[in-house]
């Protein structure tokens, strides 16, 4: 799995529900341990990172990491060799491997870190996963903003979030120790079929009375293998007396898909992409003609706020609505990030029209959907500049569970452009200052051809020049703010089809794909496709 925002190459991490067992984040400093860490961190920094680094630069950047932990010891480079200082006295000099050599710095590495724990005290009071915390931190540090080490129990969370969990499907309300209910309950999940209710209170999981756990300690429990039972006592208010439920745990995914009808459209909105993303859609889609039948006149996708996902779904997601041509380019260091993208010809909606909502918060997948219905004529954008994002960023997990997140290559949309910094420019911009329904909407006159000219500058002048690319941006200033105008505006241009031809018009007509030097992906497995951050 890679991701855009993120990439895995260990398959995908479906797995990871399994609760395998973990390493303990608290267990003392051992030095093999920790050097087939640094090995395993320096070798995918130098391999995977979009720009060439060495094992050297981030080794010494991550032991100025450690030198924060006490001020009295310090690192110094002293021509072949790395020297470490203990207050006003020489700890060690230690060889220093070639610039390149990866298990040489992360044997060094270790090394300086055990003659600082002998002379520091409060870098031996430092706990193992601190330690391998402060390095990487301050190692990424040295490169781009989106590039990080996650701890073990934050990368658990992450896997969670993006390939799902296994567990009962509901939402906690946790007070406090002893008061833990029932918030809302997901609909299709073991929680729903067993009638759990929103307002119920949990007692007891299995033989563990609530009142003995924390919160991240019910989430736990809660959580565990697919297909592996859980016991719940619970209270409710109009039963007389606790009762007990064993649900057989599923593998659950947070939701990301909301559909509301609203007059002829039906209006989508897309929180995030999950593994879950484009089924769900494809499901939203086939209620939405079930329940408005021939009222039904457009789509509204709302990509507002998405902060982006997975890359397969970002592609899977465009691919509902194109009947053709390219979805996407990455491009990078390593061979294995220049892809293409393109489009297997299906089109779910039969062409029917397509409004997007964007803002300055969509980023990263949210992207690359609204650049590839806009580059391919097939969707009218609405809103702000996008985030310009435009990274995708290789996650990999490490020896002790965490993982390493590195930008290793940008994507680009079917006109070729690159949305790093840039973003995505709305076809109706409603960010303006002063703006409201009418005014935005005389955008569409014919005789308006500003939002036409910015569109093939955006596309085809290969701005890079930062004072260049805001002074664009400023023709339709990123916003945060989700304004209601935004919905308006997309149920006028798809109640009135003048206006809605109008705008997509404006797109223009991306007939030439950008050339790279590797076939297009067609239909490519999940488990080779990047995600997002």
């Amino acid at each position: 799995m890679r991701r855009i925002g993120g990439l895995v190459f260990c398959a995908l991490w479906i797995a990871s529900c399994t609760h395998a067992p973990r390493p303990d984040a608290n267990a003392a400093f051992d030095s093999d341990t920790a050097t087939s860490m640094f090995t395993a961190g320096y070798a995918l920094l130098q391999d995977k990172y979009i720009e060439p680094v060495t094992a050297e630069q981030m080794a010494m950047a991550g032991l100025n990491g450690i030198e924060k932990l006490d001020d009295a010891i310090s690192f110094d480079r002293q021509g072949d060799k790395v020297r470490v200082n203990i207050g006003r006295h020489r700890g060690a000099d230690l060889l220093a491997p070639p610039a390149t050599n990866i298990s040489g710095w992360a044997h060094l590495t270790t090394l300086a870190i055990d003659i600082a724990r002998a002379g520091s005290p409060a870098i031996a009071a430092t706990s193992t996963e601190d330690l391998y915390n402060t390095v990487f931190k301050s190692a990424l540090g040295t490169l781009d903003r989106y590039s990080r080490y996650t701890t073990a129990a934050s990368a658990r969370n992450a896997r969670a979030s993006r390939d799902g969990y296994g567990g009962i499907g509901i939402r906690l309300k946790y007070n406090e120790p002893g008061d833990v209910k029932v918030e809302a309950v997901m609909p299709d999940t073991p929680a729903a079929r067993a009638d759990l209710r929103a307002g119920d209170r949990i007692l007891r999981i299995d033989e563990t009375a609530i009142s003995a756990l924390e919160e991240r300690d019910v989430v736990e429990k809660l959580r565990g293998r697919v297909s592996s039972q859980v016991k719940l006592t619970l209270a409710r208010d109009d039963k007389p007396a606790p009762f007990e439920i064993a649900i057989s745990r599923a593998l659950i995914f947070n939701p990301t898909v909301e559909y509301e009808p609203q007059g002829t459209a039906a209006v989508i909105k897309l929180s995030s992409f999950n593994q879950s993303t484009s089924r769900n859609l494809t499901r939203a889609i086939d209620r939405a003609r079930r329940e408005m039948g021939a009222d039904l006149k457009g789509i509204v996708l709302d990509m507002r706020d998405n902060p982006g996902g997975l890359l397969d779904q970002a592609v899977a997601v465009s691919d509902l609505f194109l009947a053709s041509g390219r979805i996407v380019s990455t491009r990078g260091r390593h061979p294995d990030s220049l892809q293409v993208y393109d489009a297997t010809g299906r089109d779910i909606t039969n062409g029917l029209p397509l409004v997007v909502l964007v803002n300055g918060q969509s980023a990263s997948a949210a992207e690359i959907v609204a650049a590839a219905l806009q580059d391919r004529g097939r969707a009218v954008i609405v809103g702000s500049n996008s985030f310009g994002k435009g990274t995708v960023q290789n996650i990999s997990r490490l020896p002790n569970d965490g993982e390493m997140v590195l930008t290793w290559s940008r994507f680009h949309a079917p006109s070729g452009y690159a949305i790093a910094n840039l973003g995505v420019l709305p076809n109706v911009c409603t960010s303006v200052s002063g703006a409201n329904t009418e005014s935005v909407l005389d955008q569409l006159n014919p005789m308006w051809i500003k939002t036409s000219i910015l569109l093939s500058i955006w596309r085809f002048s290969q701005v890079r020049d930062e004072q260049q690319v805001n002074a664009l941006r400023d023709n339709c200033p990123r916003t945060k703010d989700s304004a209601a105008m935004d919905v308006v505006v997309a149920e006028r241009l798809i109640d009135e089809p003048v206006l809605y031809r109008r705008a997509l018009q404006q797109n223009g007509a991306v007939v030439a794909e950008p050339v790279l030097d590797t076939p297009a992906i067609v239909g490519a497995s999940a488990a080779r496709l990047p995600s997002f951050q």
